[in-house]
């Protein structure tokens, strides 16, 4: 009997909506009945997940398919059509390759099996990449034009604006009740000479909230404030799939539109060079890379609990001017948002990011020193068994509901069947749920047998290694840090039986 897998894709939510999956669910376990030697063990789906832009490591379904086959889980691939794995050749070339040498058979509904990836296959999904990517480019054109003409292209209108319909057609217009909002921020950037983080803490102190009543925070304000469509101008090109956001001198902007003016060209230019002036350096788009902060996925405030946010500022001069750009330091920090916003005072919302990974990765060294790190690994396989035991009784259980599904759907039992197809969906959410708990102990142990090695000279190997691997050598050994002012509180992972939560006070 060969055990068989299932897989279901749909590319967006709206297919999701649609029942996409059930459509081809049916169509698979209907196939399913002409072969009297298949026994499905198992359904994975992937929802609003797309097979052309979202990369093959990213896809959760896909890598437990290819882990399944690496541990000889099942026998048979079945999907609805083959472009419901993926669309990119290479890929596919990749996954196919890989399943075949495991001893997978790769079946779909429409094309039947696929014995290797010949030039059928590799013609097949070249065509599928080609028709994609012209229709994407047909749409792309469209909206071009469309912006370029001054047309509005959808989407949720700027604060300050809301959608009318003119003839059928929507167009933005100026919303009077939130055109008072946006003067007053201008007002308070230009003339007042306010940053983004006082303007946000003045509006909120007033009891001036956003669109959807919610507190404001500076980086909706940045947003507002470098909006040229305040004076007129809309702007398009902000960002793009394959680089990201955009420098403003790259922005395109349609022709002005003298009814969408709520600012005064001059107000809104100073607002611009005030801005300026505030940004750590001169290319400086607004987004901090992470890499250059070694903590940035492990440090917490201490007083309200929120991740905080690493950023790079500019410093000033001790009379509050700025410097020149070329005297300008940029100063590295740890920032809590929520604090910056005001939405809680604290004793400290932002940390330098220098003093304190200095000190932690100087205290993690001592501490390795003269204490035993003792390190659960028994407690961990123990965990791995039990998890793997709960899949096998899943997979057990899965394989008696579909002998039952297949006999009532012979015998035409239409409603304890839709019934039993609950349950299966259940069960198979159940399922994956347990294999991605696998997958973190799984994780686990592996960190373990690194720890070993690592920690008996773990500076020496930590001072060796690249930036991606400090922070990958502190992830192992670090669950959190909480910092307050003058301590941080160090809590280790939880596969450490000794030293799971250790204070430090600073010294100033």
């Amino acid at each position: 009997m060969k055990r068989v897998w299932a897989y279901y894709r749909v590319s967006t939510k709206s297919q999701v909506l649609h029942h996409d999956t059930t459509l081809q669910q049916k169509a698979c376990l209907n196939y399913i009945n002409n072969f009297g030697n298949w026994k499905v063990e198992r359904e994975i789906e992937e929802l609003a997940v797309s097979g052309f832009s979202v990369k093959l490591e990213d896809r959760k379904g896909i890598n437990r398919i290819l882990l399944g086959a690496k541990q000889k889980e099942f026998e048979v691939l079945l999907v609805f059509m083959l472009d419901r794995i993926g669309r990119k050749k290479d890929e596919m070339k990749f996954l196919f390759d890989t399943l075949i040498s495991n001893g997978i058979e790769i079946w779909s509904v429409t094309e039947g099996m696929v014995s290797k990836f010949s030039e059928r296959e590799s013609d097949y999904y070249l065509q599928c990449s080609t028709e994609v990517e012209k229709t994407s480019q047909r749409v792309k054109r469209r909206f071009v034009q469309l912006k370029e003409e001054g047309n509005f292209t959808g989407g949720s209108p700027p604060f300050g604006y809301k959608i009318t319909k003119m003839e059928g057609i929507s167009e933005l217009a100026i919303h009077p009740e939130e055109a008072v909002v946006v003067k007053k921020i201008f007002y308070l950037a230009a003339i007042e000479e306010l940053g983004c983080s006082k303007i946000s803490q003045e509006l909120n102190r007033l009891g001036i909230y956003t669109r959807f009543g919610k507190q404001w925070i500076y980086s909706t304000l940045t947003r507002i404030l470098r909006n040229p469509i305040y004076i007129g101008y809309t702007a398009y090109n902000k960002c793009s799939n394959l680089l990201g956001k955009h420098k403003r001198s790259d922005w395109k902007l349609q022709p002005k539109k003298d009814n969408l003016v709520i600012i005064d060209q001059e107000i809104f230019n100073r607002t611009q060079e005030l801005m300026d002036k505030r940004r750590p350096y001169e290319d400086y788009s607004g987004t901090t890379i992470k890499s250059s902060f070694l903590l940035s996925e492990l440090i917490y405030c201490g007083y309200c609990g929120k991740k905080l946010k690493a950023e790079n500022n500019r410093n000033k001069s001790k009379k509050g001017a700025e410097k020149k750009l070329s005297e300008t330091k940029i100063y590295r920090r740890y920032v809590c948002e929520h604090a910056k916003n005001k939405h809680e005072i604290h004793d400290q919302r932002d940390f330098g990011a220098d003093k304190h990974e200095k000190l932690i990765i100087s205290f993690i060294a001592d501490l390795i020193k003269v204490e035993t790190f003792l390190i659960d690994e028994e407690g961990i396989k123990q965990e791995i068994e039990f998890c793997i035991s709960e899949i096998k009784k899943i997979k057990q259980k899965l394989s008696q509901l579909y002998i039952s599904y297949f006999q009532l759907k012979k015998d035409n039992h239409l409603t304890r069947l839709t019934t039993l197809e609950k349950q299966l969906i259940e069960l198979n959410k159940k399922l994956f749920n347990k294999d991605i708990t696998f997958s973190i102990l799984t994780t686990k142990e592996q960190s373990i047998k690194l720890l070993k090695i690592e920690l008996p000279n773990w500076l020496t190997n930590y001072n060796a290694c690249t930036e991606l691997d400090k922070r990958l050598m502190l992830g192992r050994i670090i669950e959190k840090i909480i910092l307050t002012k003058g301590s941080f509180e160090l809590i280790t992972k939880d596969y450490f039986s000794t030293n799971t939560q250790i204070t430090y006070q600073i010294n100033k």
